[in-house]
């Protein structure tokens, strides 16, 4: 069993194991002091899958849990014998809150209430649809990735939206999410973004059009 602050009910040192993980926390930016990878910053999660080992490599399978009040599930593998470690994962969402992207898309970090489950937890609204990413410039040299997320399903007070699909990729200190895309209930948004952090002040590029938009739905 593994949690955020670093406890671990069986030892780690061994060459090969097996073991099942739950990881929990405020966000799973938290885990880059336990793990070394970059995460975003995300609301309050909750996730459990078997992680095996074999030599430098890691493979995390069957990930299920919560982020938010969004189900996430998903297959990912580190190779920490390359320099920066590579992952490369897939992820899913059968139903995504649109507030659970936070930062990501610009909004502000999503909050528990004390107590409260998953279902229940406090969020705001965002006006952003597009990525505005308030990331710590220098973990993002730390990691190599290859990273894949559709949500099937999206919930969202702002936007007509319907299905999600991003694509992000880490080398040598270069972001790229190509493509992102959301699927309107008419209509389609696809956009690429690029941050460049292998300098102290990064560059940074966006890219987005629209199709197919009727804009009556954006309309109440």
């Amino acid at each position: 069993h593994v949690t955020a602050d670093g406890a671990l009910t069986r030892p780690f040192h061994l060459g090969q194991f097996t073991a099942a993980a739950t990881f929990s926390g405020a966000s799973m930016a938290d885990l880059y002091y336990l793990t070394g990878l970059v995460f975003p910053t995300t609301a309050p999660y909750r996730l459990s899958g078997t992680v095996t080992r074999e030599g430098s490599n890691y493979h995390l399978a069957n990930i299920t849990g919560v982020v938010g009040a969004s189900d996430l599930h998903g297959d990912m593998v580190v190779d920490a014998a390359q320099t920066p470690p590579f992952v490369r994962a897939t992820f899913a969402s059968r139903k995504l809150d649109f507030v659970d992207l936070g930062p990501l898309i610009g909004a502000p970090p999503v909050h528990r209430a004390q107590g409260a489950p998953p279902a229940e937890l406090a969020t705001g609204q965002t006006s952003h649809l597009l990525p505005d990413m308030p990331l710590k410039i220098e973990r993002i040299r730390h990691m190599n990735a290859d990273i894949q997320y559709d949500a099937a399903s999206i919930k969202s007070q702002d936007f007509p939206l319907r299905d999600m699909h991003l694509h992000a990729i880490l080398n040598q200190g270069v972001m790229t999410l190509n493509p992102i895309t959301f699927d309107f209930t008419r209509g389609k948004l696809t956009g690429s973004f690029r941050l460049d952090a292998r300098k102290d002040v990064a560059v940074d590029d966006l890219d987005a059009r629209l199709s197919n938009v009727h804009l009556e739905q954006f309309v109440s």
